[in-house]
């Protein structure tokens, strides 16, 4: 999926990430997700989506020092 994302989402646990990522797209908005902070980083969404929604204890980095 290319083109402008609304969101990333990330979240090392799958049922959070999913359940964020369905609710919200079921609102009409396009939403990528990521596991850790190395892959959001390197997901494409970060590059020009509005909003990143980020938990706080990632297993590879603080979601403070992501933000």
């Amino acid at each position: 999926m290319s083109g402008r994302w609304d969101l990333l989402v990330v979240d090392d646990e799958p049922v959070v990430r999913d359940a964020v990522r369905l609710v919200l797209a079921g609102e009409g908005l396009r939403v990528a997700s990521a596991v850790s902070g190395s892959e959001a980083l390197a997901h494409e969404a970060l590059k020009d989506c509005r909003l990143v929604l980020c938990d706080l204890m990632l297993p590879d980095v603080s979601g403070i020092d992501l933000v």
